[in-house]
């Protein structure tokens, strides 16, 4: 009988070891796997209309000139605004102004023109504190006698007017492991991939208005809630740095409202608009008519599309991707 007992006991613990084994060996892998995604990568992965995946940068780009330094925004609701008005939900420190651009400045900046990654392209506007009022000035001279039939993006023999290739990103993992997605990536994730509808909508985090992306498997954690659709007001999904950290956990991804910058003919000087009420958020894609303009993600409280084209001299958000492995 004890003999009986002592082999059912050691049963026991042999179950109980492997069960053990079993889930270390579960974990480790899960971490490896976590391991494996370049620094600063959000963990909600998103698919891509011609197959693959990509996963969003931890914020929105920034960049001081006095350090040539470039980073992601430490969270992903900051901005710097400017005047007073920006810095909102982000450590970028009180003097960080997107007015104060220059060669120079020692804050942080969040809008750019299109392609001003500081690679010599050819173009007269190419350092990512350009404002030159021109939009024609930020292609290279090279392309520009071929009219309106030149579409000039950000890939190909130009990806590294595009800041993700181009630069090493401090909190990001080095230089070429990001890029801006393209105007058909963009309108796949925000418009046309399935139950689309149901991976989008709108939020407030600590005061900050934006749109909230969300990935394709998408879960929502237990203990947080989240009303999809765009139509829903800034304020139904609220929440404290906590309560939105949980969903960034799941996967979620916040564009912030950053504003616009652009040149005021009537002022002669530049202004930033529509911080907290508005988001413009740079493609790879010009249009056909690529030697003025491209296409933007833009959005608003009341719509968001992929058919808004703005001027390259326009300084706008950009929310770098990197490949999913």
């Amino acid at each position: 009988m004890r003999r009986f007992l002592h082999l059912t006991t050691m049963r026991k613990i042999y179950l109980f070891v492997l069960i053990l084994f079993v889930s270390v060996g579960f974990c480790m892998q899960t971490v490896s796997a976590a391991d494996g995604q370049i620094e600063g990568a959000l963990p909600g992965v998103f698919s891509l209309p011609k197959g693959g995946s990509v996963r969003f940068s931890m914020g929105n780009l920034q960049y001081c000139a006095a350090t040539n330094v470039w980073r992601f925004c430490p969270r992903q609701y900051g901005v710097v605004g400017s005047e007073g008005n920006g810095n909102i939900g982000s450590n970028a420190g009180p003097k960080s102004d997107n007015l104060l651009i220059s060669s120079s400045y020692d804050g942080w900046i969040d809008l750019f023109g299109l392609g001003t990654s500081g690679w010599n392209s050819g173009a007269i506007a190419y350092q990512p504190w350009s404002t030159n009022e021109e939009s024609t000035e930020y292609i290279p001279e090279s392309v520009q006698p071929d009219g309106l039939k030149t579409r000039y993006d950000m890939e190909g023999d130009y990806s590294h007017v595009d800041w993700g290739v181009h630069n090493p990103i401090q909190n990001g993992g080095g230089a070429g492991k990001w890029r801006t997605l393209t105007f058909e990536e963009w309108q796949w994730i925000i418009l046309d991939r399935p139950h689309a509808v149901d991976l989008i909508g709108k939020a407030t985090i600590q005061g900050a208005r934006g749109m909230v992306l969300l990935p394709d498997n998408w879960q929502k954690p237990w203990g947080v809630s989240f009303q999809a659709g765009y139509g829903v007001e800034w304020d139904t999904n609220e929440y404290s740095y906590s309560d939105w950290k949980t969903l960034e956990d799941a996967g979620a991804v916040f564009l912030p409202c950053s504003g616009s910058r652009y040149y005021n003919r009537e002022l002669r000087r530049s202004v930033v608009v529509d911080v907290q009420q508005a988001g413009k958020y740079w493609t790879a894609s010009s249009t056909t008519n690529g030697r003025t303009v491209a296409y933007s993600l833009s959005f608003n409280s009341i719509v968001y599309e992929m058919y808004t084209f703005d001027s390259r001299a326009f300084g706008q958000a950009v929310r770098l991707v990197t490949n999913s492995k």
